[in-house]
């Protein structure tokens, strides 16, 4: 089966990664810039996703793939041809957007940018209420 893929992938053509990162408008340097290079393992892919005509990019769905790798659906499955989920359309647009990819991190790890938490309780300076 992989030989298949991969004869397959011959005849079609994967966008390079400077066609992705044009498509993505990604800025040089950036966070996202590294997960699009990070992500191009096609071989993950079914050949036959390269013209599907959905509107999540080919390193996105790589990298779901690699974060979800129980999550591919037999072929006699109804979702067979879409095996990715309704969100990650927005989840493409909000990375777009900010391309440093603010807290894009797993739980527990730490960027040092985060913006220090508020103390809970009491009321704040501009609460009204009983002075």
């Amino acid at each position: 089966m992989a030989r298949e893929r991969r004869s397959s992938r011959k005849s079609r053509q994967w966008p390079s990664v400077e066609e992705q990162l044009r498509d993505s408008r990604v800025v040089h340097g950036s966070a996202l810039e590294q997960l699009i290079r990070d992500n191009q393992d096609f071989e993950l892919l079914h050949p036959d996703e390269v013209n599907d005509g959905l509107p999540i990019p080919p390193w996105l769905r790589v990298h779901w793939r690699k974060q979800h790798p129980e999550e591919v659906p037999d072929a006699s499955s109804p979702v067979a041809s879409y095996p990715y989920p309704d969100v990650l359309d927005s989840v493409y647009e909000w990375m777009r957007i900010h391309q440093d990819l603010p807290r894009w991190y797993g739980e527990g790890q730490s960027t040092g940018n985060e913006p220090p938490e508020k103390p809970s309780g009491g009321r704040s300076r501009g609460s009204r209420g009983a002075a």
